[in-house]
């Protein structure tokens, strides 16, 4: 036997979810984790070593360290509680992983509550030669997770990872690299980056848009003649995990769909924060390959891209898990993106904050973000867009969401934890994270309809600020709009087209949008942008034709 693997992989989870934090973290962790074995050991009719073994075996390579540490410390404690009980939450209070106010939650019914005995392999371990490790509330304190968080801390800062000529564009695809900006053409030149403003790329792609050479009757660029003056715009989006497309593959934690290419790509997961940038509603450029759920991207680049072939890999995903107005989140975040104001290409940006100043694990109205301060910092963000983004740029500021739709869509569905004993809903899950207190939305991802509506209510308010910010700023620069969430409507069109609303919305969370979501909310987005506001839409390059006849793929991705 080499490891718990379960618990590693919900505990890689809560690394990245930065509403957990503290020890009800590692409470969900491992109550999870311990259901979600329990689970594929019944279903597949073995015993609990034997599951063990079969998940460890699934792992990849990189967390072999780990793995072994894990299974050093919970192998002969987990043994001696499974003979007394299998009802998960017990587990881990036995295991002093959920203590204090913790052990009053419950996500598991009472009828988990039996010996397990004929699950184990009649391997015996004594009780009183049994130590239980004391497990810190940062796990990434805990001596086994170091390393993996070594990898996750890589990226605070929401910089490439790996930059060698330091101009913010990587050639690697993970740490916010290519996923997150375009794919860097040159990483020895700090010159040589998606988004450089109108050039002639005789020899050298220096936009990295897979543009260049002479046209051998002209003697003009390419570059020249098919780009510039055409109105090339990259495509922006400053905002929250909505927009980086937070998103946990249900396959990862459902006990019938765990089998030996499951955990294939978890490295690069880990790696892009759980965030799916490249296949998100405004930056998704190609499907990833890292999840069965295949499906076609739609997004704002996309659009861009078609109206304008000049645009090829000119697109910053500069959204964080976790972001709100705040100067010290989004405030921060905007000055990560990449632009110089006088000789870069302009940009299109979506500013998408939609739920953090409202959406947080407290269980007050106080801890909300008020209109004033709203006003406040959604003015400085403004601001500094308008006085640094190269002109003629356009920002278009998206309101919060309604998010009363995710209890109403996902209540009383099962969820992917429990898709074999279907004796887990979402409103469980749901009340189960408010009372460890570690909801990322305790307001709308609550039974309560009053919460709910109170939440919503302060939502409306802050969007109706922001569209109010907006009217009485003058913009010399930039173009700058405001749009409401386009959730709701995307919710409604999509009811017409025959679907089901919890399609839309990510399976393990219930708080996200899928990918099917965000390749319809990126539809709705096109649309109303080309029906609502034409004039800061720019205009098909009459040369597409021209560049795909000549360059084809332009180098892809």
């Amino acid at each position: 036997m080499k490891l718990w693997s379960s618990i590693i992989l919900a505990l890689l989870l809560s690394l990245n979810l930065k509403f957990c934090t503290g020890s009800g973290a590692n409470c969900i962790g491992c109550t999870m984790a311990v259901g979600m074995l329990l689970e594929f050991v019944e279903f597949n009719n073995i015993t609990v070593e034997q599951g063990l073994e079969a998940l460890c075996s699934y792992l990849p390579a990189e967390y072999g360290y780990t793995c072994k540490r894990l299974v050093d410390i919970f192998e002969a404690p987990l043994i001696i509680i499974l003979e007394k009980t299998s009802h998960p939450d017990l587990v881990c209070r036995s295991l002093a992983i959920c203590k204090g106010d913790e052990t009053k939650c419950v996500l598991y019914p009472s009828s988990r509550d039996v010996p397990w005995r004929h699950r184990t392999s009649g391997r015996r371990f004594h009780a009183g030669q049994v130590k239980l490790p004391i497990i810190p509330d940062d796990i990434c304190d805990f001596e086994p997770f170091k390393e993996i968080c070594k990898i996750i801390r890589q990226v605070e800062d929401h910089y490439p990872a790996q930059d060698i000529d330091g101009d913010r564009f990587s050639i690697i695809q993970t740490l916010r690299g290519s996923s997150w900006r375009g794919k860097d053409c040159d990483d020895l030149n700090k010159n040589h980056y998606p988004g450089r403003g109108d050039g002639k790329d005789l020899i050298i792609d220096t936009n990295c848009n897979g543009i260049l050479g002479t046209d051998p009757d002209t003697g003009r660029g390419y570059e020249e003649m098919w780009c510039n003056g055409t109105q090339a715009m990259g495509s922006v989006i400053l905002g929250d995990s909505v927009g980086a497309h937070f998103h946990i593959p249900p396959q990862l934690l459902n006990p019938t769909l765990i089998g030996p290419t499951t955990y294939k790509y978890l490295p690069e997961m880990v790696e892009n924060e759980f965030d799916w940038p490249m296949e998100s509603a405004a930056t998704g450029y190609m499907d990833s390959g890292w999840d069965p759920d295949n499906g076609n991207v739609v997004s704002l680049y996309k659009q861009l891209l078609n109206k304008n072939r000049c645009n090829h890999r000119d697109y910053h995903n500069i959204a964080v898990n976790g972001a709100w107005s705040s100067p010290n989140s989004i405030g921060k975040i905007a000055r990560t993106l990449t632009r110089n104001a006088t000789t870069d290409k302009p940009v299109f940006v979506m500013l998408a904050l939609l739920g953090n100043d409202v959406c947080n694990r407290h269980h007050t109205m106080d801890t909300m973000t008020t209109v004033a301060k709203y006003t406040q910092n959604m003015k400085e963000v403004l601001d500094y867009l308008e006085d640094n983004l190269p002109e003629n740029s356009v920002v278009v500021s998206v309101g919060l969401a309604d998010g009363r739709v995710l209890f109403d869509n996902m209540h009383d569905r099962i969820h992917p934890i429990a898709d074999f004993s279907k004796d887990v809903n979402y409103k469980q899950f749901y009340n189960y994270l408010n009372c460890l207190e570690i909801s990322p939305c305790f307001g709308w991802l609550n039974e309560n309809a009053t919460w709910r509506n109170m939440t919503t209510e302060r939502a409306m308010n802050l969007s109706q600020a922001l569209e109010a910010v907006i009217k009485a700023k003058t913009f010399k620069r930039i173009k700058s709009v405001y749009m409401d969430s386009p959730i709701a409507e995307m919710l409604i069109d999509w009811v017409k087209q025959g679907g089901k609303g919890w399609q839309l919305i990510e399976p393990v969370d219930g708080f996200h949008t899928s990918k099917m979501g965000q390749a319809q909310t990126a539809k709705i987005i096109n649309e109303l942008l080309e029906k609502n506001f034409p004039d800061i839409m720019p205009p098909v390059n009459p040369h597409n034709e021209d560049i795909v006849n000549k360059f084809g793929t332009q180098n892809e991705y």
